[in-house]
């Protein structure tokens, strides 16, 4: 039946690289979160002509592969690259002829949370197994803040030659909005990283506060990214402001940085609903300058921001 060639199909991995990534450039963000990445990836599938884009899409590198990372179980974040590969191997090969399969009947259709995304399917394979994909243009954007906390060094064995989007926003706005949500770095929080992990960069040995805590993510992810892009060798590295996200100039600038052909550039696009707005008051401000007493010199060159430039 052509249902189990297709279930051989995804769940067969052979050898180290595949014929059809040749054809496809892969583009990862690595951030923060709280930056945009949703809207980034609206603004790839709203004016791309040859570009896919999916926010957080299935299997994500969050949750247990967090942790992973932190106990280096290079095996299982292997795994977790192989399946998105063979998602997207799936995605480029069928493409829109998906549609005219005769096992048509197996489509379950996948809720995107954005409807301005392109629609996302996935096939009922008889175990249950649910796999998500869209058809696979010439580029392909995951844009998550998960990638660079968990599995961009399995990403690079395979695919070494992908490109990277690096959205940055204000430290102590990222901070604040974290904390708005009530999303706190912890071991309780599958999203964001624990103070306490082994592998942190950044190690502070005070009891920090919560809108602290969520400071310090914002340092640790930065030096992740630094840390990253020092020791792989990537080819094409585009650095964006989240607010620079709304400019036509700079998201053209984007699109033409990386060869991606597109229309006229619309910003009119759905944006997240914020809880409550993002303002620093006068106890966070006391609360950041506590902690930046306690970070070294070379974190801020490292990243890039210096004390009176987060303070702004």
């Amino acid at each position: 039946m052509e249902i189990d060639k297709l279930k051989n199909h995804l769940y067969i991995f052979e050898g180290k690289y595949m014929e059809w990534i040749e054809n496809v450039k892969l583009i990862f963000t690595s951030t923060t979160g709280r930056s945009g990445t949703g809207y980034l990836a609206n603004l790839f599938n709203s004016n791309a002509l040859n570009a896919t884009a999916e926010h957080d899409p299935l299997p994500t590198g969050y949750g247990e592969a967090i942790g992973w990372y932190d106990n280096s179980q290079e095996k299982k974040l292997d795994d977790l690259v192989r399946k998105k590969l063979k998602r997207l191997e799936l995605g480029r090969k069928l493409g829109k002829d998906f549609y005219n399969m005769p096992f048509w009947k197996q489509i379950t259709r996948y809720k995107m949370k954005n409807p301005k995304s392109p629609i996302s399917y996935g096939i009922q394979i008889p175990i249950g197994h649910i796999v998500p994909f869209v058809p696979i243009l010439d580029f392909y954007l995951e844009s998550t803040h998960s990638f660079i906390k968990s599995f961009a060094e399995s990403m690079y064995k395979y695919v070494p030659d992908f490109s990277i989007i690096h959205i940055t926003r204000n430290p102590l706005e990222v901070a604040k909005s974290f904390l708005n949500r009530n999303s706190i770095p912890s071991k309780s929080n599958p999203h964001l990283l624990d103070p306490e992990f082994k592998r942190n960069k950044l190690k502070v040995d005070i009891k920090m506060t919560d809108f602290q805590k969520c400071l310090w993510y914002w340092f640790e992810t930065e030096l992740r990214h630094k840390n990253f892009i020092e020791n792989h060798d990537i080819k094409k590295i585009y650095d964006i402001d989240m607010y620079e996200l709304n400019n036509k100039e700079k998201v053209v600038e984007m699109f033409d940085y990386f060869g991606i052909k597109h229309k006229k550039i619309s910003l009119s696009l759905k944006k997240n609903k914020n809880p409550s707005k993002t303002k620093i008051i006068p106890e966070n401000m006391i609360e950041t300058r506590e902690l930046l007493e306690l970070i070294p010199d070379w974190v801020f060159d490292k990243v890039g921001k210096k004390i009176n430039e987060i303070e702004k």
